[in-house]
Order: C-alpha cells, then structure tokens, then sequence
C-alpha cells in the first residue's frame, strides 16, 4: 500500500536478526523499526501516503521522543507545541536520537493542549535549529533592523544545511536531459553552459518550475546510468590545476573532497595556514570566488561532452 514489501513482525525479526548476525551498521532500526512503525500506528492518512513511501525508497527516517528525563513513554514527553501560522513551534529538546545526524526525516513528540502528538522536522528546519545556537544577539539588537539581520543570519543557514546534504549526495545527480538540449540550442550562451556544468558540480542543480507538476519532461524517469565520482574528480582536479591559483586549487579540492577527505573551511584554514579570527570566513570567500574562476575561464567546449 505505501511501497514496502507488505511482511509483518515475524519477517521484520528475522531481518533484524540477520542484520545482528553481520554487525550491519545501517540506518535500519530507527527508519523501519522506529519511524515506520510509528507512522503506521498514528492514524494519520495524510502522513502515511506521504511519508511512508519515502522511507520504502530509502529516505532515512527517525523518532524524536526521549527527553532529559531519560523517560521513553508518554509522561516523558515535555517538550510543547505551539501553533504559529500555518505550523507548529516545538519549544525544548530531544536526546538520543537514533541516527537524527544524518535523518532527513524526524517524527518529534511533542505536547499541544489535546496531548501529545507527532510532528514533522524535514533537514532545512534541522538547519534552523542548529543555527540558532550560534546566533551573536549583540550583533542583531544593536543592528539597524534587528529582525531583518536574524532573518538573514538564519535563512543562510537553513540554505547550508540543504546545501551540504546535496553535496553529500552529488555523485549521484544528474543535470536533466531538457536542461541539456535548452543549453545546445542557446545562441551566444557559452558562459551559461560552463556555469551549469560546475553549479551542477558545486551546488545545487534543482529548477524550479511554476507548474512542475504539469511538465511531463519531469515525469520521465532518467534511466541512465550515475556518474564515475572518481572520472569526473580527476576531470575537475585537471581544469581546476590549468586556471586556479594554488591557494584556490587546494581551498577547492579540500572543501569537495576530490581528492582527499572532505574539510570543513576551518580544518582548510589550519591546514593552509590563514589566519584570523574569522579565518573560516575567509576560506568561504576564496571558495565562491575559485568557482567564479572556473565559470569566467573553462572554454563551453571543455564541459559540454561531459555534461
């Protein structure tokens, strides 16, 4: 009914048990076991057919309800929900969530005025959430407009935190085939297509649609085959060599991994010796403008193959 397989509780163990047998180290128990059951249990029609499908295909999932008092039931569960909007504001916080890191999906429990109830956090409110601990308040209440400075601090990085999930998820993208015959046929558009071959590399290639729903080119299922990360690394590494200097070349590389582990701006700092308080920063910086670089110098000729 929702995309799974249709076994119950007797073939769930044995899988279970199977997974214990090879120490499997996968987000199985809090995304079937712990969200999917949950789901199944709410009585909620609506979240069921929206989200349950989802998991089936993969979308990691988890639950949200012990608090600091260590209490698993109903009567552990303090955190509130206030209505706001067309939403919801959860006040409070959650401990050991199984797997919450790296979940795109958290069913939260938390208390409204009719008991508890199961709320949705999708991966750009984890964001938020994660944000407003780093907000300096001195900053935004002695700014001119306190509101619009928050808003700012806050919507840049709700947008990293989408950002970093595509980037977890890049070798597995690909730039939509009506995309690519919209670029063979611009007339004096070559900088557009270099710079939709390294937006596609280095950030998010999603399009946006008034009508998406309606597009039919959306609803063709894309069959082909995923790209080699380690062709189209070396690929990058080589381009990047010919027209970045050597502080952009390493800054670049380390932030995407290609040939190396992955670096956060401040591990690249340290590790290139930048200095300074706000040294990340820099990094940040140095990083926008490498790829502006690319996009500036890379002949269309050089990428349009690739693509």
């Amino acid at each position: 009914e929702y995309g799974g397989q249709g076994y119950g509780y007797v073939e769930l163990i044995v899988v279970l048990e199977e997974m214990g047998r090879s120490l499997l180290c996968a987000p199985y128990f809090s995304s079937v076991v712990l969200a999917a059951n949950t789901l199944i249990h709410s009585g909620d029609d609506n979240a069921k057919s929206e989200l349950l499908p989802r998991i089936a295909e993969g979308t990691i999932a988890t639950l949200a309800i012990t608090e600091e008092n260590g209490k698993w039931d109903e009567s552990g569960v303090t955190m509130q929900a206030t209505v706001s909007g067309d939403g919801y504001i959860l006040d409070g916080t959650k401990m050991y969530v199984l797997d919450g890191n790296t979940a795109e999906i958290i069913l939260v429990a938390a208390r409204t005025d009719n008991g508890v109830s199961l709320f949705q956090v999708e991966a750009g409110a984890e964001g938020l959430i994660h944000a407003i601990d780093r907000v300096d308040w001195n900053v935004v209440n002695e700014s001119d407009n306190p509101e619009k400075t928050l808003a700012s601090f806050l919507s840049k990085r709700i947008r990293g935190a989408i950002r970093r999930e595509i980037d977890i998820n890049r070798g597995n993208m690909r730039i939509p085939e009506y995309k690519l015959n919209e670029i063979r046929k611009s007339d004096g558009g070559d900088k557009k297509i270099v710079q939709m071959f390294f937006n596609s590399i280095f950030s998010s290639i999603d399009i946006e649609y008034e009508n998406e729903e309606d597009n039919a080119l959306m609803q063709i299922e894309d069959k082909s085959k995923e790209y080699n990360i380690d062709i189209i690394n070396a690929y990058l590494l080589g381009l990047m060599r010919t027209n970045l200097s050597e502080r952009e070349y390493d800054v670049l590389r380390m932030s995407y991994g290609l040939d190396c582990d992955k670096m956060s701006a401040k591990e690249i700092a340290d590790k290139l010796g930048i200095e300074g308080t706000a040294n990340y920063v820099r990094v940040s910086q140095i990083k926008r403008d490498a790829i502006d670089t690319l996009i500036q110098t890379v002949d269309k000729n050089q990428v349009l193959d690739f693509l």
